[in-house]
């Protein structure tokens, strides 16, 4: 699945201004309203009038990356970072890139680089945990995913809870496991992931009706998921509630 992230201001700059112009604003312009074929087709003429032009060249990794030209993005990236390595969303795109041709340590170095130079910015360290996360560094995951809660939005605040609990369950530490899915729901309601473990972890612990809430919470978020509706019926049966559990299944199948 390839990758979306929004950013509030969604050029950000490490380093001096990047270059001007009038191809490079309408770049910017067609990306902002998602026209990504018009911003690539763009970005391209940009680059061959001026190869050293460092904006069009991040833009046209910005652009390609979009519409699923990985090793085309890539080139336009190492170009513009090669102009300017100053330039932290570059190496945070590359690093997006290399994850999607398969690249997890690669693209995890290019995500540190990027919360080293614009250290403010909470998708970075997002990003940066999950990667470390993929490669097997779970303290190193921990301390970035912790950092990115750091003036993060709603959203990625609840994604960063998801993904310590997860590492703190796997750790054994599932009191701290349930306390961060738990900010995570604070965070975001609609959390899925975060309502069906904490039905896990109260069921695990002999709270039926808790489990049960999380499970109904979990399933009206995905009605669709048939291992939803299992463990709301299960958790039904074992409340002894077999009307109930029937009704969920009827409910489901209608």
């Amino acid at each position: 699945m390839r990758t979306t992230v929004v950013l509030g201001a969604w050029l950000l700059l490490s380093g001096p201004a990047l270059a001007k112009g009038g191809a490079v604003e309408q770049v910017k312009a067609l990306l902002a309203q998602k026209k990504h074929a018009e911003a690539f087709a763009a970005a391209k003429g940009a680059t061959e009038s001026d190869p050293d032009d460092v904006a069009a060249a991040y833009l046209l990794g910005r652009a390609a990356f979009s519409l699923g030209k990985d090793a085309e993005a890539k080139a336009a990236l190492d170009r513009a970072i090669t102009l300017d390595q100053r330039l932290a969303d570059a190496w945070f795109f590359r690093g997006l890139v290399q994850l999607q041709q398969g690249r997890p340590r690669p693209a995890t170095a290019d995500f540190a680089q990027a919360a080293k130079l614009a250290p403010g910015q909470p998708h970075y360290w997002l990003e940066l945990g999950k990667g470390r996360r993929r490669i097997g560094d779970a303290p190193g995951a921990l301390k970035a995913l912790r950092r990115s809660l750091t003036g993060a939005p709603a959203g990625q605040a609840a994604e960063a809870h998801l993904a310590i609990g997860n590492l703190l369950s796997r750790q054994g530490d599932h009191p701290a496991a349930r306390a961060a899915w738990e900010a995570a729901v604070i965070a975001d309601p609609k959390k899925v992931d975060a309502h069906y473990n904490l039905g896990i972890w109260h069921q695990v612990r002999g709270d039926g009706a808790k489990a049960l809430s999380h499970y109904r919470a979990a399933q009206a978020l995905s009605p669709n998921d048939p291992q939803l509706l299992k463990k709301v019926i299960q958790a039904h049966y074992r409340l002894d509630q077999f009307a109930e559990a029937g009704r969920a299944r009827a409910a489901f199948l209608a």
